[in-house]
């Protein structure tokens, strides 16, 4: 391995060409104005990072549980949680997207994973992490359009001849008190 002189920073690679290439990086990241990105910092770790320092910020508890709930169910342990940061592509996140969606969980819940990533990933781009959100560049799935089914004619009589006497379906009815 060569060591070589760029940007301010030493740079390593295999050659001349490796080290120049290291710098070239270098350059072009504090020319944008941050930071050549942490090569080792995985996704993983920089989500768990993020979850430990939500507290200190306006959230509420329950908003950071569902953050972890999400994380931990969904993208920890994957392939794309061991991938370093600064090599996290759009592609990876639809595949992570697809993975999910064909072991059956629903596209609102993938939408939810897509808004967890995208969130934590702006703030490693805001604060210099990493140069781009690459979450801003992937559609996530949306919600499932279902189609209403208005009841027209006679039918309505017919519904409310059909649960007469039935209980009323209420919160309380299903021992929840939020409505």
């Amino acid at each position: 391995r060569k060591r070589g002189w760029a940007a301010g920073r030493t740079a390593c690679g295999r050659g001349e060409g490796g080290v120049r290439r290291r710098g070239r990086g270098a350059q072009r990241a504090m020319g944008e104005g941050g930071l050549p990105a942490d090569q080792k910092l995985t996704l993983g770790a920089y989500l768990q990072r993020w979850l430990d320092g939500l507290p200190a910020t306006d959230l509420k508890p329950r908003t950071i549980g569902y953050y972890r709930q999400y994380v931990r169910s969904h993208v920890a342990g994957t392939e794309l949680a061991r991938t370093p940061l600064a090599r996290v592509t759009p592609e990876d996140i639809r595949e992570l997207y697809a993975r999910r969606l064909a072991t059956g969980l629903s596209r609102s819940t993938v939408h939810h994973i897509h808004a967890v990533l995208h969130r934590a990933l702006a703030v490693a781009e805001r604060e210099g992490v990493i140069p781009r959100n690459v979450a801003d560049l992937v559609d996530g799935p949306g919600y499932a359009k279902t189609e209403l089914q208005v009841l027209t004619g006679d039918q309505p009589e017919r519904f409310l001849a059909a649960v007469a006497g039935e209980p009323l379906a209420t919160p309380e009815h299903y021992g929840n008190d939020r409505v």
